[in-house]
């Protein structure tokens, strides 16, 4: 499996956001950042904005990020944007019930932005 698919199943299943696929979900995430650990931390990438940030900031070196609630949007969801500093034409928002899938459906997007970049 290419990394973009292994992405791509990554965010499948952040829009599924099944809670009892969490181990599954990190296990495939964990291909991406040796950082993460598969046990204690399992809730923190899902439950934690400072968790989920250091993910972006670990494996998306040169990106910005912004977070805002929502309120006020046609979704009324917390919406995160990520964008290269390095390349203009990578920028991702994405938005979920919680800060932290919202930011963790704009890491899988961007990865997908950047590795689709650089074909």
């Amino acid at each position: 499996m290419t990394k973009r698919e292994q992405l791509k199943a990554i965010a499948k299943r952040l829009e599924e956001e099944h809670t009892q696929r969490r181990a599954t979900l990190l296990q495939d995430m964990s291909k991406f950042d040796p950082e993460i650990e598969l046990g204690d931390v399992i809730p923190e990438y899902l439950d934690s904005i400072d968790a989920a940030l250091g993910l972006v900031e670990r494996t998306l070196p040169g990106f910005s990020w912004g977070l805002k609630d929502g309120i006020g949007t046609a979704v009324a969801q917390p919406i995160c944007r990520l964008s290269s500093e390095y390349d203009e034409d990578i920028v991702v928002r994405r938005s979920a019930h919680t800060a932290p899938l919202a930011i963790l459906k704009a890491w899988v997007a961007a990865m997908i932005a950047q590795l689709e970049d650089g074909e």
